[in-house]
């Protein structure tokens, strides 16, 4: 079972849980509700929801589903926001990082043949250069994960 399915399913018993509460309050402050919906409803206010019929249970679940669109096209949204924020800043940190990597493996450039500064300058600014390019890539791939995990990207 996929974990959106178990969410909807904790959201539906939340469902009948939370309509058992108000037919609760209906039955007790309404007068007028005919003897049969009373005792429907008593029988399902006392059932938990997981002994629910299946044709029970869907009533539930087709309210626990429209909850979740709700919160599911709601967090995409905020998530494409956040991404994007995030991907600017960090474009700009990456861009950054990889320009003073350059410059600096530019300025140890002329200077490998001659020193062995030159060539840990060098050395130095490829790691930088390696360095910026493998988190970029990291930070892509850990933000999809942690987007399919959380909202269950289809």
């Amino acid at each position: 079972m996929r974990s959106s399915d178990e969410l909807i399913e904790r959201l539906a018993k939340a469902e009948h849980d939370q309509w058992a509460d108000w037919a609760s309050q209906i039955l007790a402050t309404e007068p007028g509700i005919s003897q049969e919906r009373k005792d429907r409803w008593e029988r399902l206010i006392q059932t938990p929801y997981q002994v629910l019929t299946d044709e029970e249970k869907k009533v539930a679940l087709n309210r626990a589903r429209r909850t979740y669109y709700v919160a599911d096209t709601h967090y995409h949204g905020l998530f494409r926001d956040y991404r994007y924020c995030v991907g600017v800043m960090g474009l700009v940190v990456w861009l950054t990082t990889m320009i003073t990597g350059l410059i600096i493996a530019l300025i140890g450039v002329p200077m490998v043949t001659d020193t062995t500064e030159g060539f840990a300058l060098f050395f130095i600014g490829m790691i930088v250069i390696l360095y910026a390019y493998v988190n970029m890539i990291l930070d892509y791939y850990i933000d999809l994960w942690e987007f399919r995990r959380v909202f269950h990207e289809k």
